[in-house]
């Protein structure tokens, strides 16, 4: 029930009903093991393309606007009139309002602005797998309430037709970026591992 509203068209599916809809989910399980599934049509969607139709669609409407890429963000400061924001190429913007899409380092800049300090981060990366296709759509196991990261599943890619992507592996990295143990020293400033709560997660 308190799925409902968020996904109106929600079904509960009897092992059946799951065989028609993605077969691969019932061979070679017994049948004396219950089987319940919760289905519910969607769509994917690629973010890179949707991105780069934004911006083209922008270049032709609003000439004036400015994009700027390969700037790295070096600080963000609370002014009388909204922000300011610095870049390592000497560029300074001022604006009055301000939505920042950090991936991993949200935590550390809601800390610099004072927000979140109550917040501990324990970086987990996951790797994903490739066969043959399998699965017409997403499948998903149980979510384990305690773990908060994406259960184990499988899913066709939107870039990789005629597979099925499994995944993800769960593994603790000290970095806020994979395979970049420069930003060790961001994730120790993000961590919160001063906390006795932090280390009661793991």
């Amino acid at each position: 029930q308190d799925l409902k509203p968020i996904f109106p068209e929600l079904k509960k599916l009897s092992r059946e009903e799951i065989a028609k809809v993605e077969p691969a989910v019932v061979e070679g399980r017994p049948v004396d093991v219950p089987l319940l599934g919760l289905y519910t049509d969607g769509f994917a969607v690629d973010f890179e393309r949707l991105s780069q139709i934004f911006i083209e669609q922008v270049q032709v409407t609003r000439p004036d606007v400015e994009i700027f890429f390969s700037h790295k963000v070096e600080a963000i400061h609370k002014s009388s009139n909204g922000y300011v924001v610095f870049t390592d190429q000497g560029k300074t913007l001022q604006t009055k309002t301000l939505v920042v899409n950090a991936d991993s380092y949200s935590l550390l800049m809601a800390k610099q602005l004072g927000y979140g300090k109550e917040f501990s981060l324990i970086p987990i990366a996951g790797s994903f797998y490739f066969s043959r296709q399998i699965l017409h759509g997403k499948v998903y196991t149980v979510q384990e309430p305690k773990l908060p990261f994406a259960a184990v599943h499988g899913d066709p890619d939107i870039h990789a037709n005629g597979e099925t992507r499994w995944g993800p592996t769960a593994r603790f990295y000290p970095v806020l970026e994979a395979r970049n143990f420069k930003t060790s020293f961001d994730f120790l400033r993000s961590s919160g591992l001063s906390r006795v709560a932090t280390w009661m997660s793991f």
